[in-house]
């Protein structure tokens, strides 16, 4: 993307048009790639708002996930998405608007220990299947299957962002990198050429520290 196109877009993008704002149209129309770079230029927290409320209308419910996963959206905007969701009948979209309520606010609101698998009888947890997982689960983390294949400089240990927007992927062979989520971009990556022993996040996905081998 050019420098001209992207200051085009970034001075646009919190401008109402005559169908609304810029973020809003590509909800409507269910656009995700132009979301996605509407994004980048630095939408503001308003027409994030505004694109979501739309996306409420529409029962966009892919757009709500990447809207969210901007870390744009207010808190009381995904409530009053919420509220308005259930009284207009979208009964799908209110589902998805308080999966991410509670997801997003359980470490606040509910604190507890981290969720984990428990058997019943001879029952083992190894055996258990990724299908099986995802049938029961909320449909926001069924969305969140994924399989990434790292043969030769394993094993792995991995950490996310408290958004799970970002992952960072260690290996015992050196190997380091930072992958968005969101839409399988490899963010950096980088070969230290030491035994790499774990792997963790600083205060947000730019700075992360790794357990290295002197």
């Amino acid at each position: 993307m050019g420098l001209q196109f992207k200051l085009l877009l970034r001075a646009a993008v919190n401008q109402k048009l005559f169908k609304g704002f810029t973020p809003s149209i590509a909800v409507r129309e269910g656009q995700l790639e132009i979301i996605g770079v509407l994004l980048k230029v630095r939408a503001s927290q308003h027409t994030c708002g505004e694109a979501l409320l739309e996306a409420r209308c529409h029962t966009r419910a892919r757009c709500v996930e990447w809207l969210k996963n901007s870390d744009l959206i207010w808190p009381h905007v995904l409530v009053y998405a919420l509220v308005t969701a259930c009284y207009g009948g979208f009964k799908d979209m209110g589902d998805v608007f308080l999966s991410i309520i509670v997801c997003s606010f359980s470490q606040w609101l509910l604190p507890s220990e981290g969720g984990h698998l428990e058997c019943e009888g001879i029952e083992k947890t190894w055996r258990i299947k990724q299908d099986s997982i995802a049938r029961e689960v909320d449909i926001l983390s069924s969305r969140n299957q994924y399989d990434i294949v790292l043969p030769e400089l394993g094993p792995y240990v991995l950490d996310f962002t408290s958004s799970g927007h970002y992952m960072a992927v260690a290996g015992r062979k050196g190997h380091l990198a930072v992958v968005d989520m969101i839409n399988m971009n490899l963010i950096k990556e980088l070969q230290v050429r030491e035994t790499v022993r774990d792997v963790v996040f600083l205060h947000n996905e730019m700075f992360f520290a790794a357990a290295q081998k002197k």
